[in-house]
């Protein structure tokens, strides 16, 4: 009877002691969800998409280093389009303005932290350039919005006259703090020639909706007109974009699309 008593005992202290691990953990997730807020941007790192989703009829307005303005909208089913310009013509020196469209799609499969994705790039130059610019890019993203790693290739062109450019990339995004993510971008360009783009950086979420902030470098080979050798240099450059959120458009009930009630 000691035995059997001290047992039950035993057994009613091991659930009120499950019981408040259980307890406390819901507490604190209840308020890491408080602290901790929402990524703004998972469907994006810097200018790459990824196979996250963002919430639908999401829309924003972007400026990179107060010479590239974008703005892009994401629909149901992980569609996403958007389009951008220099606006050259402030400076009076020719009203050509460069302009490009994006878009992009992405699937959900059975294990959520697999989704694939692919998108395109098109750019329209002055006609000083002679030529138009494409890239299509597509990977798959492993994660979730807290953490995710996105592996793929591209294929584009900036010059007709050259064959097209061939590639491998592989991009990150992790959580650091309550507003803060690193985010990093790797391209390696392999055909015609090798030449590395990379770009690191962080992304802090604000009330307007997101700063980022990043330092990239290039490898490129210009040619010394004094001398037949190719010698490589790395190039840096800056990345400081401000990203604002639009007022979403109102979705249509489906009782009005289909001609009100009946």
């Amino acid at each position: 009877m000691h035995k059997i008593y001290r047992t039950s005992r035993r057994c009613r202290l091991g659930r009120l002691i499950a019981i408040g691990i259980s307890l406390f953990l819901q507490k604190a997730h209840a308020q890491q969800g408080i602290l901790f807020e929402s990524n703004p941007i998972p469907d994006r790192y810097f200018f790459t998409p990824s196979g996250l989703r963002a919430e639908a009829g999401k829309r924003t307005f972007q400026n990179t280093s107060l010479i590239f303005f974008h703005t892009n909208n994401t629909k149901s089913k992980g569609k996403s389009f958007g389009w951008g310009l220099v606006p050259t013509f402030l400076t009076g020196q020719t009203t050509d303005i460069p302009i490009w469209l994006t878009a992009a799609k992405r699937w959900q499969t059975r294990n959520p932290k697999i989704n694939p994705w692919v998108g395109t790039f098109l750019l329209k130059l002055p006609e000083e350039a002679e030529s138009d610019a494409w890239i299509f890019h597509s990977g798959i993203t492993f994660g979730t919005k807290e953490k995710h790693l996105s592996a793929g290739a591209f294929i584009g062109s900036f010059d007709e006259k050259k064959p097209p450019f061939k590639g491998v990339m592989l991009n990150g995004q992790v959580r650091l703090g309550q507003k803060t993510w690193l985010i990093c971008e790797n391209h390696l360009v392999i055909q015609p020639s090798l030449v590395p783009v990379c770009l690191w950086g962080f992304r802090k979420k604000t009330r307007a909706l997101a700063l980022e902030l990043g330092l990239g470098w290039t490898k490129t080979k210009p040619i010394n007109p004094e001398s037949t050798q190719q010698t490589s240099i790395y190039v840096p450059f800056p990345w400081l974009s401000a990203v604002f959120g639009l007022p979403q458009k109102r979705e249509i009930p489906d009782f009005l699309r289909q001609g009100g009630v009946r």
